[in-house]
């Protein structure tokens, strides 16, 4: 547990961001002052950080952390009922291709949230012979749903979407943590994803994308987690999550 009444004294940059989420608290720990609340003006900020001046110039191993760290916080902040996996039939779209993939998507989802309310969370993914392309997300609203008459081994029932014009779909109710729900969406995104139809993931439909955050100062050495350095930055990090925890 944490000892919030260890904190060092605060200023215009702090070490801290913690980021408030249904459930749980997410605590980001440098190992200097880092974060700066929104309305400070940056006036002279840490000479340790050097930022990228555009997103062309961020590594890739930090592009796919960061959406894996949004689709984490898209996941967990709305109340997403569904899990669905939408599967393309080679006779209906070409399902190699990822211009005609994307088009026709961005027109379904679009669709959708006109006439479904649906608000939504897409990773695409290649099939396992590197071509063809599917798709897994997290989906909410008003669904038109047909009983597969099948069951997942725990026993909850596997749903169609009636809506889905252009293969196989499976839609599954969601139940339990929404932390690990959260966390085994952004799995989908790895090394190998690339930005296969353009982007990372999709999201829309009236959905919350970012969590409420305060900026707090805590001492990282005494906080028991393990410390990732990301070299570029010159900064060590810590990352502790507090189920139902509030500064």
């Amino acid at each position: 547990m944490l000892d919030f009444a260890r904190r060092a004294q605060s200023g215009i940059y702090t070490n801290c961001k913690v980021e408030h989420f249904p459930g749980f608290s997410r605590f980001v720990v440098a190992d200097i002052p880092i974060f700066r609340e929104p309305g400070w003006e940056a006036e002279n900020p840490p000479s340790k950080i050097s930022k990228p001046q555009s997103s062309d110039s961020v590594p890739e191993g930090r592009s796919i952390s960061r959406a894996k760290r949004k689709i984490f916080d898209i996941a967990a902040l709305n109340p997403f009922r569904y899990f669905v996996t939408l599967t393309l039939d080679k006779t209906k779209i070409d399902r190699e291709s990822p211009e005609a993939v994307a088009q026709k998507l961005k027109t379904y989802l679009s669709n959708r949230v006109k006439r479904n309310d649906l608000r939504y969370i897409i990773v695409p993914e290649y099939h396992k012979d590197g071509r063809g392309i599917h798709l897994h997300g997290l989906f909410a609203g008003h669904l038109r749903l047909t009983d597969s008459g099948h069951r997942t081994r725990l026993g909850k029932p596997i749903y169609h979407l009636a809506d889905w014009p252009y293969g196989f779909s499976t839609c599954v109710e969601l139940t339990g943590d929404k932390e690990a729900v959260a966390r085994y969406i952004a799995k989908y995104v790895t090394k190998d994803t690339k930005k296969i139809l353009g982007h990372f993931y999709y999201a829309g439909g009236r959905i919350q994308r970012e969590p409420e955050r305060e900026y707090v100062n805590l001492l990282y050495d005494d906080l028991d987690a393990p410390a990732y350095y990301v070299a570029d930055l010159g900064v060590s990090f810590k990352y502790i999550t507090v189920k139902g925890a509030a500064v």
